[in-house]
């Protein structure tokens, strides 16, 4: 095909006969349509598929990590509850050590003789005030005590063996001639029974 021919067949066209076309400049129309048609639809239809997807495939990913968080924790709820009643046992037995009102007299009974026993001479032992808390309240115990370093020993391993709850702090140890002179404050707690004021 020539650019003479070329040239004469595109005058020759007439746009309201399409029977009369060159069979080359029909099928160039037929592409042209066909190529149209696929771009219009490729934009409206699917392209929002596409988009619409994309966003179902993000959501499938989303709930596809919710749904395996969720299984490793009902997974470890077996465990979880075990450790609830563990820790609610444990959280009976310490509350089992802390004394009633009615056992706070014998508690500071027991901690005198702890130091009568140890062979300490009991210089100072002033209870003071209880400080309340949400279920239990504390109950300071100054002390001054003397004696020898084994006595001062003896004296808190004393403590530490009583069935209450008894916590040393603010321990402050001088040496006065052959004798060690102790001063702490001791710390015991009382469970408060519900409703109880401290």
């Amino acid at each position: 095909m020539n650019l003479e021919r070329l040239r004469t067949d595109l005058q020759s066209i007439e746009a309201a006969d399409v029977a009369s076309w060159p069979r080359w400049f029909r099928w160039i129309g037929i592409l042209l349509i066909g190529a149209l048609i696929l771009a219009f639809g490729h934009r409206h239809l699917v392209r929002p598929e596409q988009r619409h997807l994309a966003a179902m495939t993000e959501q499938e990913s989303a709930l596809k990590r919710s749904h395996r968080e969720k299984s490793r924790r009902a997974a470890q709820l077996p465990l979880h509850v075990k450790q609830a009643a563990d820790i609610q046992d444990r959280f009976g037995i310490v509350l089992h050590q802390l004394p009633t009102a009615t056992e706070m007299h014998t508690l500071l009974l027991d901690v005198s003789q702890v130091g009568r026993e140890s062979g300490l001479q009991m210089l100072n032992f002033t209870p003071e005030q209880l400080r309340g808390a949400e279920f239990y309240a504390t109950l300071p115990i100054r002390i001054s005590v003397s004696g020898s370093f084994n006595q001062l020993v003896e004296f808190v391993i004393g403590l530490s063996t009583l069935p209450r709850i008894v916590h040393i702090n603010d321990i402050h140890i001088e040496r006065d001639g052959d004798v060690l002179r102790m001063e702490a404050e001791l710390f015991t707690y009382q469970y408060l029974e519900p409703g109880a004021s401290s």
